[in-house]
């Protein structure tokens, strides 16, 4: 054998066996290849990767809705994916739990200012100050505040919604609403009153002075109620549950500051003994549990007629006397009350819910377009300049720090917002855009290239390989005949 031939065998043997590892690998590779999401809720365990359905796709379920597939947790996929759709999926080979779920920050919604107009679509962030070209007119977001009014609703009833400032320019404050029938105290500056009418007619009818007592009353507060009196004749009282009794004694007048105020005189007796207490009419509190309304007393009575939704007719009294003729007012439109005081009438509802500005308030963002500045509610869409706007927050997902582990085996891993770590041949991440993330992982899970366990036996088939190289390299071959002489001429040579 000629030594050239020797020493290439081998290097064939050693290329032939590579090229049949990678072909192996590629083929291994783009069998077991899967990139989806596994979707685990707190506390519960998942055994399968998931993703839409794709023509061409490798998966032990092809094209199945999400009730088919054998999750463990259906409930919790059914309620992030999109149950329209079918899905590929392949199980993990492990059961993966969801231990823990820590919110590391929970980022502010994100506000936003959408103009719409067919296709045309322009999406920009609501801060004070923001300014955005819309067809060539100039905009700009002008502020962001709560908003307090009505939302209109068939359970709804019969209001009216205001706000008011203690002078011309300063900063109004919403919130003020009207039923039927009921008196609404403006502290310090006027009583207010709502009444619903048939029609026109009807609502013209307010009248041109205010009695003095006009619509007042006076209470005492007991245990679970308010005892009210419209009698206002001394004697007139109540026993209440605790025993002490209330009564009327006189009716006066008393000073605060340059005005003065009507005023009662009230006599308790409790355990034997009797004591006298002055109450000033429309004090900001109950005194000793006595209260006094009496609108006509407030420096401004202002009363709204109103028959139809959007407007009011609205007659303003000041010292018991109407200040001017009645006005029809349309939302959005104000009236001066004395010493400088402003109401706007914002909305007139025959069925309306009242929302406040506290707790979890509605916002509304004011967006001026050119020489007009629009109010645009929350979620409300509003049509100017030929344009559609509406005024948006965005909730935005928690960052969230998982610790997930194997159901079966029992190891553990955490895993936090832009990393990714692989576990039983799977590479996870977390997905960003979870608004349920503090209660569900949705989770990006890729297979790795290779597993511990390939790469376990590919180490151990080159380790057997590389062996018998070495084994073949150091094998002498037997050396062979010698050219031209036959058996019996090595005998003869011999003899």
């Amino acid at each position: 054998m000629k030594q050239g031939s020797f020493l290439l065998k081998p290097f064939w043997l050693v290329f032939y066996a590579a090229a049949v590892l990678l072909v192996g690998a590629a083929v291994h590779r783009k069998i077991t290849a899967f990139e989806g999401m596994v979707v685990v809720e707190r506390g519960r365990s998942e055994s399968l990767a998931l993703r839409p359905a794709a023509p061409g796709g490798m998966a032990a379920h092809r094209a199945m809705p999400l009730e088919v597939l054998p999750l463990d947790n259906p409930a919790a996929a059914k309620r992030l994916l999109d149950g329209s759709q079918d899905y590929d999926a392949v199980p993990l080979g492990f059961h993966l739990k969801l231990a823990a779920a820590e919110v590391i920050e929970q980022p502010p919604d994100r506000e936003v200012v959408e103009a719409r107009r067919g296709a045309q679509f322009l999406s920009v962030d609501a801060r004070p100050g923001a300014t955005f070209d819309w067809q060539g007119r100039p905009c700009r977001v002008e502020s962001v505040s709560p908003w307090a009014g009505l939302i209109r609703d068939p359970a709804g009833a019969r209001r009216a919604a205001l706000s008011w400032r203690p002078s011309p320019g300063a900063e109004w404050e919403q919130g003020v609403f009207l039923e039927p029938g009921a008196w609404f105290f403006l502290q310090p500056a006027a009583a207010l009153l709502l009444e619903w009418k048939e029609n026109r007619e009807e609502a013209d009818g307010l009248p041109e002075t205010l009695a003095p007592l006009d619509h007042a009353r006076w209470g005492v507060k007991d245990t679970r109620r308010i005892h009210w009196f419209t009698n206002f004749a001394p004697g007139t009282g109540v026993r209440l549950d605790s025993g002490a009794e209330y009564t009327l004694a006189a009716m006066g007048k008393k000073r605060a500051g340059e005005r003065e105020l009507p005023a009662l005189g009230v006599e308790i007796t409790e355990k034997g003994a009797t004591r006298p207490v002055a109450v000033t009419a429309n004090a900001a509190e109950a005194v000793e549990g006595v209260l006094f309304e009496c609108p006509a007393a407030m420096p401004a009575v202002v009363r709204l007629n109103a028959w139809r939704d959007g407007a009011a007719l609205a007659a303003v009294y000041a010292g018991g006397k109407r200040a001017a003729e009645p006005a029809l007012l349309a939302e959005g439109e104000t009236m001066a009350l004395p010493g400088g005081v402003e109401l706007r009438l914002d909305q007139v509802m025959t069925r309306g819910v009242a929302v406040g500005a506290r707790g979890a308030p509605v916002r509304v963002a004011a967006v001026r377009m050119g020489e007009t500045t629009h109010r645009l509610r929350e979620g409300l869409a509003v049509q100017a300049e030929g344009a559609t706007l509406r005024y948006r927050r965005l909730p935005q997902p928690p960052r969230v720090k998982y610790t997930l582990e194997s159901k079966d085996g029992g190891d553990s891993f955490e895993l936090r917002p832009g990393e990714m770590k692989t576990f039983h041949g799977w590479r996870f991440s977390i997905a960003g855009d979870n608004l349920d993330a503090a209660r569900t992982a949705v989770l990006h899970a890729r297979r790795a290239w290779i597993t511990q366990r390939e790469m376990l036996g590919g180490l151990f088939l080159l380790a057997v390989t590389g062996g018998w190289l070495v084994l073949r390299l150091g094998k002498k071959d037997k050396p062979a005949d010698m050219d031209g002489v036959k058996k019996g001429d090595e005998e003869d040579w011999a003899g």
